[in-house]
């Protein structure tokens, strides 16, 4: 059942308080989430908001970073304020890359954006790397976009890749599972991409 009506994002930057908004999964995972009304931010930003509309959910957050290892923010696929936001308030960014030819072309364009947000309001955002997901494994089409993207961003590109499975889609209605070896097959390059992740951030 859904139980987030006004117990979202939203409250928390508008109150710039998130810890009323924050709810525990697990002992291990706390979540802030988002709905739909989250498409009103723009209009309180430029029409009630009195600071720096750039930099709310960095002054938001700032309250209970110090409680957590990571916080993930998921930003949508555009370049307006929900993105600014979420970038500004980064300390690191990282790129989806759909496999898809549309997507190729778009990525110069956000990572000049990105550039625009570290010159702008987040001089401290580094670009940790480029992730290549929904990766058709049976595409020729996809191996070309992936093999591109090596060629012309090389150490940038993760050699993991997420590809396209329909057991993830399952996933989203039933949970996450690990019984079988089918969903260990599904799983693994998401916990090979953590560990390369990780290996990232320890090397600076």
């Amino acid at each position: 059942m859904y139980d987030f009506i006004d117990r979202t994002v939203l409250q928390a930057v508008k109150y710039e308080d998130p810890i009323p908004y924050i709810h525990k999964v697990s002992d291990h995972l706390d979540i802030l989430p988002a709905e739909d009304f989250l498409s009103l931010l723009p209009r309180y930003l430029h029409r009630e908001y009195k600071g720096n509309p750039a930099t709310l959910l960095r002054e938001t957050l700032g309250k209970v970073k110090n409680e957590y290892d990571f916080i993930l923010i998921d930003l949508p696929p555009n370049l307006g304020d929900h993105t600014i936001n979420g970038l500004t308030a980064s300390d690191y960014a990282l790129v989806m890359l759909q496999s898809e030819p549309f997507c190729y072309d778009a990525l110069d364009r956000y990572l000049e954006f990105l550039s625009g947000v570290q010159n702008k309001t987040n001089p401290d955002l580094h670009l940790v790397g480029i992730l290549t997901t929904m990766l058709e494994s049976r595409a020729t089409l996809d191996a070309t976009i992936l093999q591109q993207a090596k060629e012309d961003y090389e150490e940038l590109v993760f050699q993991s890749v997420i590809r396209r499975r329909s057991r993830i889609k399952e996933f989203s209605i039933e949970g996450i599972q690990n019984h079988l070896k089918a969903d260990q097959v599904v799983i693994e390059p998401y916990i090979k991409f953590v560990e390369e992740l990780l290996d990232r951030f320890q090397e600076g």
